[in-house]
């Protein structure tokens, strides 16, 4: 089985991960943890009004951010599964999220998308954009989606 994990800051981070203990897991079975860095987002204004000098610092600081999350992910992973069984890969990369998820999905012939949802008004959704409902319905694999409150 290969499932892939697409982590950000918030919604699958802090998502208790024991449930990875039901999956039939073979040696043959991979987890791939990614998260993906919308740079576009680094350079609006609203982020360069919060106190950063630079958009360099911006992106470093959303890059420093995500490897800090793929390792907590990774390392919570290791506590529910035996690394004997299955192999882990840990993938930073830029661009759209939900196209660079279906991406991955698709080229490592991913089983299994997992993600997380955060709440959002309609408002909401219309400003940030989701990453999960495009992901939901353009996905040609299963896709499990947890709802964070």
């Amino acid at each position: 089985m290969k499932i892939l994990f697409a982590i950000d800051d918030n919604a699958i981070s802090s998502m208790n991960l024991s449930f990875v203990k039901n999956f039939n897991l073979t040696k043959n079975s991979e987890f791939w943890l990614i998260s993906v860095i919308d740079m576009a987002i680094t350079s609006s204004p609203e982020i360069l009004s919060v106190g950063f000098q630079t958009t360099n610092e911006i992106e470093n600081s959303f890059i420093e951010k995500a490897r800090h999350n793929l390792d907590r992910v990774r390392k919570e992973l290791l506590t529910y599964i035996s690394p004997e069984n299955v192999q882990i890969f840990t993938e930073l990369l830029t661009g759209s999220p939900a196209s660079r998820i279906l991406e991955k999905a698709e080229n490592n012939n991913i089983d299994l998308i997992i993600l997380g949802s955060h709440y959002h008004s309609a408002l909401e959704r219309f400003i940030l954009g989701s990453v999960s409902s495009p992901v939901l319905h353009q996905s040609k694999r299963s896709v499990l989606v947890f709802r964070n409150n």
